[in-house]
C-alpha cells in the first residue's frame, strides 16, 4: 500500500475546504455553471486523496472572465492575498490566484491544463459529483453533504477516473507519481476490468498532446511503461497510433 508523500495536511485543501469553496464561489454566481475539477482536486472530492490537494485546479465551458471574477471575489472573502497573475498558454489565458495554506487557484480553459490539453470529448467522460465526503478527525466518522444541498447554481464534474489516470501520466511530479500509485493499489479491480479502455484513452490524451514539448511525451510514455511493467495485469502494453 501507498504512502503519501505530499506536503503536511495543514497545507492541503481539503474536502471541507473545498467544499466551503465552491459554496461561497456558488453564492456568487446567478446562473447554472458547469465546473470540472481536475487532478488532485478531483481525486480529492471522490475520496482518494484523504490529506487534500495542494491547489484547486477547475475548467469550465462557460464565461471565462464571468467565473474568474467570482473566484477573485471568493478568494476576497478568504482574506486570502488578492495576487492575481495572467499567464498564456497556447493562446488561452490561465488565471492563478493565492488561496489559503499556500495554495493557489488554477482555472483552466475547457481542454487546457497546464502543460498539457485534454481530449476533446473528456465531457463524455466526466461524472457530476452527487456527494462530498470526509472522514472526521475525532473518531473517524465519515460526514456527507448532498451537493444539491450545498449549490443552487454549481454543478461540479470530475474527470472520468480513467481521464484522471491519464492526466497524472503526463504530469512530471513526484506527486502525480505519488497519485497513480494510489489509484493502482486503491481501485485495481477497476484497471483490471476498463484495461483496453484506459489504453484507449490514453491513446487520445497522446493525439491531444502532440504539440506538447517532447521532455512531457517522452516522460508520459516512460512513466505509463514503468507502470504497466510494475502493474502488468492492470494495464495493456502501450500501443500508439
Amino acid at each position: 500500500m501507498s504512502q503519501y508523500l505530499g506536503p503536511k495536511r495543514s497545507d492541503l485543501i481539503d474536502a471541507p475546504l473545498l467544499s466551503r469553496f465552491f459554496s461561497t464561489l456558488d453564492s456568487l454566481v446567478n446562473r447554472k455553471v458547469k465546473v470540472y475539477v481536475l487532478g488532485g482536486t478531483a481525486l480529492t472530492l471522490v475520496g482518494l486523496r484523504k490529506e487534500g490537494s495542494r491547489d484547486i485546479d477547475i475548467s469550465c465551458d462557460d464565461d471565462f472572465n464571468a467565473i474568474s471574477e467570482s473566484v477573485n471575489k471568493v478568494m476576497a472573502s478568504f482574506r486570502a492575498a488578492r495576487i492575481f497573475i495572467p499567464i498564456t498558454q497556447s493562446g488561452k489565458e490561465v488565471r492563478n490566484y493565492y488561496f489559503p495554506k499556500d495554495a493557489i487557484v488554477q482555472i483552466f480553459g475547457t481542454d487546457l491544463t497546464e502543460n498539457k490539453r485534454l481530449p476533446e470529448d473528456f465531457h463524455k467522460f466526466a461524472h457530476r459529483l452527487k456527494t462530498i465526503e470526509w472522514v472526521m478527525p475525532e473518531g473517524g466518522v465519515v460526514k456527507s453533504m448532498s451537493c444539491d444541498d450545498l449549490f443552487n447554481h454549481i454543478s461540479i464534474y470530475t474527470l472520468g477516473f480513467a481521464d484522471i489516470f491519464c492526466s497524472k501520466i503526463f504530469g512530471l511530479r513526484e506527486r502525480d507519481r505519488n497519485d497513480l500509485v494510489f489509484m493502482i493499489e486503491h481501485r485495481g479491480l477497476y484497471f483490471r476490468w476498463h484495461k483496453k479502455f484506459i489504453l484507449k484513452r490514453f491513446q487520445e490524451f497522446w493525439k491531444a498532446n502532440r504539440n506538447t514539448s517532447e521532455d512531457i511525451k517522452k516522460g508520459a510514455i516512460r512513466t505509463y511503461n514503468w507502470f504497466q511493467e510494475k502493474y502488468p495485469n492492470h494495464l495493456l502494453t502501450l500501443k500508439l497510433k
